[in-house]
């Protein structure tokens, strides 16, 4: 069984959807793949999840928009995680 993603880039930067990963850059594979395991741990229950160096291809945008919508998801499922990343996250605040 082959699992097949396709991504569509918003028009103002790209006119046609990306049919194969590879064609990403690493900032936006990253992204993608945050959103498809955000996509799969609200499928499955944990009492903790952990994950690691999610942000290291992101630029700085993308980081603070990922980790905001990571404290969200936490924070509206009520469950434990642990985020490791090499990056500085003090200015993303839980809302």
């Amino acid at each position: 069984m082959t699992l097949f993603m396709e991504v569509n880039m918003p028009h103002d930067a790209s006119n046609s959807a990306v049919q194969d990963t590879r064609e990403l850059s690493g900032g936006e594979r990253s992204f993608s793949t945050l959103c498809f395991a955000l996509a799969l741990h609200k499928m499955a229950e944990a009492p903790f999840r952990a994950m690691d160096e999610f942000d290291v291809f992101m630029d700085a945008v993308s980081r603070k928009i990922s980790l905001g919508t990571l404290v969200g998801f936490t924070l509206s499922h009520r469950s434990q995680w642990i985020f490791v990343t090499p990056y500085d996250i003090r200015f993303t605040q839980a809302t």
